[in-house]
């Protein structure tokens, strides 16, 4: 992890902590048919963490589909090298 990372995470997790304990205080969260009582902080944090999550997955996914298009894309490449030294017309 490069130090500017390393660096940007620390923060963020003293910004997170630091929101975490000044807003421990209870309220109750209606949705539909059910009712919360929980901390501020974890309401607030909740979403954040879920954006987190699909984020990360959204990464990782479309990193992963890039590798595979770049290793087909390689594949490709050899086969059509080995093609065209095949070829009796080509000098």
């Amino acid at each position: 992890m490069s130090r500017v990372r390393y660096i940007g995470a620390v923060l963020l997790t003293t910004l997170i902590l630091v929101f975490a304990l000044q807003n421990l205080g209870s309220v109750s969260v209606s949705m539909l048919l059910w009712d919360v009582n929980a901390s501020v902080a974890l309401i607030a944090l909740g979403p954040f963490l879920v954006g987190f999550v699909v984020g990360s997955a959204t990464t990782f996914i479309r990193a992963r589909r890039a590798r595979t298009r770049e290793i087909k894309a390689g594949e490709n490449l050899a086969a059509l090298q080995t093609d065209d030294r095949s070829d009796p017309l080509t000098p």
